[in-house]
């Protein structure tokens, strides 16, 4: 798979149907370039954010989590200020 367009670095998080949105990406990009793609992952966003996240995710790890930290940061919100937040919200105290 190293000579394949759209190489999938991590697939633990993906779905069946996100292998098949995957291999329509890459046709995608051999039938119309980059352009054509940009429009189908926007198209793909704007109808279903969680599956477009999981598989740039696969994608694009590292430039996923570098995004996300920079937009995290520019809002004022540090990775232990999220820590916190994902604690409170498993706490089992809040079932009560």
């Amino acid at each position: 798979m190293k000579n394949e367009p759209l190489e999938v670095v991590d697939s633990s998080g993906l779905l069946d149907a996100d292998w098949a949105e995957i291999n329509r990406w890459r046709q995608v990009l051999l039938n119309t370039g980059l352009d054509g793609l940009a429009v189908t992952i926007d198209a793909l966003s704007d109808r279903d954010a969680p599956q477009s996240g999981r598989i740039l995710m696969a994608l694009f790890p590292n430039m996923v989590r570098e995004i996300v930290r920079d937009e995290l940061a520019s809002r004022g919100i540090s990775q232990q200020d999220l820590l916190d937040a994902i604690r409170e919200l498993e706490s089992p105290a809040r079932d009560q």
